[in-house]
């Protein structure tokens, strides 16, 4: 894909992040900035147990570029990266962390930030009885710690199963609506 100034498209890419270095118009940073406040609002309060202050603010300028991205994403934006001429520059992706304030403004609780990066997870429901809670009073999924609790459970009891029997026990997947 590439940009809307076509004479010039062979110098440009899109997508929906890019570096670090960025230029925004200000009506569409004063949105961005308006729908970070209303999540932080919103999805705070929607979790049980409260929010420590701490949580509040993002750890790192990485986090602030990440926040950027998904809130861009949210709105439709488009990142256009220069292609030639480009300066150097650090990917912020290799220092973002899934931190308490990326986790609950976004409802996020598993991210990989780069391809090669490692996984990170902030459980954001401690119990089955929150996320079933949270999940009927919201109208969402499961949460993703309680549908890797439930994989593993069923793991674990379905290894045990097949261990009585190897050869005289079988699992038949019914249903995936459990998760």
């Amino acid at each position: 894909e590439t940009s809307p100034f076509m004479p010039l498209s062979q110098f440009w890419a899109v997508g929906d992040t890019t570096s670090s270095t960025r230029v925004y118009r200000t009506s569409a940073l004063l949105r961005l900035v308006l729908r970070l406040s209303r999540q932080e609002r919103e999805y705070f309060a929607a979790l049980p147990g409260g929010v420590d202050d701490a949580d509040r603010a993002a750890l790192d300028v990485a986090e602030v570029f990440v926040e950027l991205d998904l809130l861009a994403k949210q709105e439709g934006l488009r990142a256009y990266t220069l292609l030639q001429g480009a300066s150097l520059e650090e990917d912020y992706r290799a220092y973002a962390v899934l931190s308490p304030h990326l986790a609950k403004t976004f409802h996020i609780e598993h991210a990989c930030f780069l391809p090669s990066g490692p996984p990170q997870t902030r459980c954001l429901l401690t119990s089955s009885r929150a996320a079933a809670q949270f999940t009927q009073d919201h109208g969402v999924v499961v949460n993703w710690c309680t549908r890797r609790a439930l994989r593993d459970m069923f793991r674990t009891v379905g290894q045990w199963w097949l261990s009585l029997s190897p050869r005289g026990h079988i699992i038949v997947p019914v249903s995936a609506s459990v998760l």
